[in-house]
This record gives C-alpha cells, structure tokens and sequence, in this order.
C-alpha cells in the first residue's frame, strides 16, 4: 500500500491507526519541504475491513502557510506512476533548470570576459545567477540561513533575476532608456528591503501580494517596450523572437501569483521558472550567435589585414629591390668614375710623363725604368684599393709593409710599424679612401729614400675620438735639405683634403707628417 501526497507546505507525518508509517522530513527543526510530493508506502495488512484512521500532522515556519493537497491511498503500482511524474515536473526538471542556468552564468560570464565592452553578456551572467539563488527554494532541504532571511534573499533573487535579464535584452537589442533601467534595478533594490525587516507572517503577505506584483509588472513593461520597438520595427525580426518565451513566462508569472495568492488553486505545480529559463536560452543562444559572428568578423578582419600586410610587404620587397639596383647602379658609376679619375692622375699621368721623355729623345734608360716603376707601383695601389681582402685598416698596412719594406731596406732606412690595437684593426675603408692613404705613404717613403737621407723610416696608427691618427717619421734632415720635396708635400696635403682628411708637416729632427682622417660612420668589421 502507499500513501501518496502531491503537495506538502513544509512537512507532514502519516499514522494509520495510530501507528506511523513516514514522514516527507524533519520536525525539529523542520526541513524545508517546499516543492517535492511524497510517497509513503507501509504494509497492507495494516488496512482491516472496517474503519481503518489516518492521521496527518503538519509543521511548518508560519502556521498560516502550511499547506496539504489531495490525499490517495491505494495500491503502491497506481500510485507510483503519478509520483514518479509529479516529482520529474517538480524536483528533477527543476534541479536539471538550476544546472543550467549556472552553467550558463559561468559561460556567459567567460564571454563576458573576452566581450568586457558588451555588458548584454554581463548582465545575463548575473540573471543566470539570480535565478540559481533563486530556485534553490525549490532544491534545498536544510535551509543554510534563518527562515526569514532565506525567503527574503530568494524572493529578491526573483526580482534581480527579472531586472538582470530584462537589461541584457535590451543590451542585445540596442534598446531602451538606460536611466530608466537603472531606476528600475534601484525601485527593485530598495522594493526587497522590507522583506528582511518583516516579521514572517507579514513577510509572506508581503512577498506574495506586493512583491510578486512588483516583479510582474517590471517583466510586463519589459514585454511591451520590446512589441512596441518589433512593430515599429526598430529591432531585427530575429530578434522578435524573444517575445514568445517572455508571453509564455509572463502567462506562467500570472498563474502561480494568483495562486500563491490564493486566488486559485495552490497546490498546482510552480511554472514560472520555466518560462524564465526559456527566455535566458533563448536570449543566450542570440549572445552566443553575436559572439561567434563577432569572432567570425574579427577572424575574417585578420585575414584581410594579413592579406593586405604581404600585399604591402611584397611591395615594399620589389621597392626595395629597386631601390637596390638603383643604388647598386650608382655605386658602380661612382666607381668607375673614381677608378677612371685614379688612373688618369696616377698611372695616367706617369705614362704621359714617360711617353713626353721618350719623345724629347734624350734616353735617359735610368729615368725612364723609374718611372715605369713608379707606373706599375701606382697601377699596384689602384689593384690593392680594389681587394675585398684588404678593405680592413689592418689589411691596409700589411700592403703598405709588402710595397714599401723592401724598398726602403734596400737604400739602409730601417721600417717599423706599432701594432694595431684591436678597435681599430677592423675598421673598414672605402677604395677611394684606401687608395689615396696608401699614396701619401708612399710618397712620405719614397721622398725618405730620395731626400731626406734618414735610416729609420716609421708608421705608427692609433684611434682617436672621431677617427684615425696616421703619423709617418724619420730621422733625416727634415725640410731644411739641399733638395726640398714641397711639391710632393703638396700632392699630400691635396690628397689628404680629398678624402676629407688633414695634413700636419713638421720638421724637428728629421720629417714628421701628421694624417687625420675622421671616421666616425667606419665601425669595427
């Protein structure tokens, strides 16, 4: 046999014929039994022919909200079905709803996140997490706070969860006045107020008669301002949609006030969070769908930006590519200028010199192999100017020791070199410079073996701030000889301003020339 009762407000304990045969919870203190029906089976040898007493006790937290249904007894296979189907409608359906909608507050609120600028996903976050408090009253057994304080904090949730969700619509739709609505969210703040002040038998007028009105009507203004932006369509059809689940949540709202008000029957299962739920999923998949339209339009804004990118890049490559041809063509024609100019001052110049001794018929065959030599020694500068290998300071000297050691060996002038300190033997020079340092040296030696009588003949290159410091010296008779060199000083001194350099001459116990050449752009190879 089984006792089945679909509706207990809060708990209720069965005897028949004085002896107990359940109870749907706790009496002290009594469990919060609010939502789910109860099926309390005992033996049938209980029931004799004849009378046969049941008995049923009530307790609750406010005598007057106690509340019993209809009562069956009978047979535990007919009863069964009916409370398997009541408590899926009450308990299961409602757990299953309140998962949900933490679920979605968590979603909602990692969008939220990633969408901090679009407050439609915040706010639904929040009434997706109203409504969770919300129907715990429908879930939870041992109530967690005193019970006026319990009802007041889910009666509030009720309304933060109408208000949260009626703001993200209109954030979604572009609509309504936010001033408004933020007024709304303070009318609903400071309506709940009273409940955590009311002692509990005026709470439960007050939730059921007052607050509940409150809550629809806010929901019922939510509707309407949303039909009247659909028929002036200031909203995309699409959207419309979200008015039949908020008619369908405001036909349900209206149905359980009334009888939570005792207007109608109250012992009918609750609807109105179902009508909610379908408009948070509902609402969340048209959040979802801006979402993913958002991230397609950002992916797609990315791919064309990348497109755009190797557009420019490739541009910028085949500019760049111009721009190198261009400069590569220049710098050739500079150089075949400045190897044209080299040759027509240096070996040109000889060549002419010679080929002019040779016509005056006087063959001086001494004369002449000297300046053949001289030709072939300029022609070898121009040559070595050119070499990659010695592009270097360091690579510089090692020529100059190669052109001019043996020479000067050969008259008795003893040639030295310091070393180079290491930041300056990498320092790279261009041909032209090159070219023209290494003729004012050969000019300082071969004016030592000609006319200065010396024996020593030196080189010594160090840095400076802003360049190099070059100092050619010898210990001969310096500039006051019986054969001066000053047109071969001022060849120095003109090569030296060609390359932008200076030329110090002094003479103070033999030659001393002082080259300067600034190097500031030249770094370290």
């Amino acid at each position: 046999m089984a006792l089945y009762l679909p509706v207990t407000i809060q708990q209720a304990a069965a005897y028949v014929k004085g002896r107990w045969i359940g109870s749907s919870g706790s009496f002290n203190p009594v469990a919060h039994g609010w939502n789910s029906p109860q099926l309390l089976l005992f033996p049938s040898d209980l029931m004799r022919p004849g009378d046969n007493e049941l008995h049923l006790f009530l307790a609750g937290y406010v005598a007057s909200d106690n509340l019993m249904g209809p009562v069956y007894l009978g047979p535990q296979s007919e009863l069964q079905p009916a409370f398997e189907s009541l408590n899926f409608l009450r308990v299961e359906l409602v757990a299953a709803s309140t998962h949900v909608m933490m679920f979605l507050a968590i979603f909602m609120g990692v969008l939220w996140l990633f969408r901090s600028k679009d407050s439609a996903y915040g706010w639904l976050a929040l009434g997706c997490l109203a409504f969770w408090i919300w129907n715990q009253n429908l879930i939870v057994t041992e109530l967690p706070l005193p019970f006026q304080s319990w009802h007041a904090l889910v009666m509030t949730s009720q309304g933060l969860t109408v208000v949260f969700v009626t703001m993200s619509c209109y954030r979604l739709l572009n609509s309504g006045r936010r001033a408004l609505e933020w007024w709304v969210a303070g009318f609903c703040l400071f309506g709940s107020a009273p409940m955590f002040l009311r002692p509990p038998e005026a709470l439960l007028v007050y939730s059921f008669m007052v607050w509940n009105l409150l809550c629809f009507s806010i929901g019922l203004y939510a509707f309407v301002r949303l039909l009247w932006a659909g028929v002036n369509r200031r909203i995309a059809l699409s959207y419309q949609v979200l008015l039949f689940p908020m008619l369908i949540a405001l036909a349900f709202a209206l149905r359980d006030m009334l009888g939570l008000a005792g207007v109608t029957e109250r012992n009918t299962p609750l609807l109105f969070q179902f009508g909610v739920l379908a408009i948070v999923v509902v609402h969340s998949f048209f959040l979802i769908q801006r979402f993913v339209t958002a991230l397609r339009d950002s992916e797609n804004a990315n791919l064309l930006l990348e497109e755009r990118l190797q557009e420019q890049q490739l541009k910028l490559e085949s500019n760049y590519e111009k721009l190198r041809l261009m400069e590569r063509d220049r710098l050739l024609t500079e150089e075949r200028g400045r190897i044209m100019r080299d040759m027509h001052d240096g070996v040109g110049g000889q060549l002419v010199a010679t080929l002019s001794l040779l016509n005056t018929g006087d063959n001086n065959t001494e004369e002449l192999r000297e300046r053949l030599r001289e030709s072939i020694g300029e022609l070898k500068l121009m040559i070595q100017s050119l070499d990659p290998k010695v592009s270097t300071l360091e690579g510089m000297l090692r020529t100059l020791d190669k052109s001019i050691e043996r020479p000067l060996e050969a008259c008795g002038v003893q040639y030295s070199r310091n070393e180079l300190a290491p930041r300056c033997a990498g320092v790279e020079l261009e041909p032209g410079t090159m070219l023209q340092v290494l003729r004012i040296l050969q000019e300082c030696a071969t004016n030592c073996i000609k006319h200065s009588g010396a024996s020593v003949f030196r080189v010594d290159v160090e840095g400076t701030d802003d360049g190099l410091r070059i100092l050619i010296s010898d210990n001969g008779g310096g500039l006051e000889t019986k054969n001066p060199v000053g047109k071969g000083l001022d060849n120095m001194a003109r090569r030296a301003a060609s390359i932008g350099g200076r030329l110090n001459i002094s003479s103070d116990h033999g030659l001393r020339v002082e080259l300067t050449l600034p190097l500031g752009s030249a770094e370290p190879k």
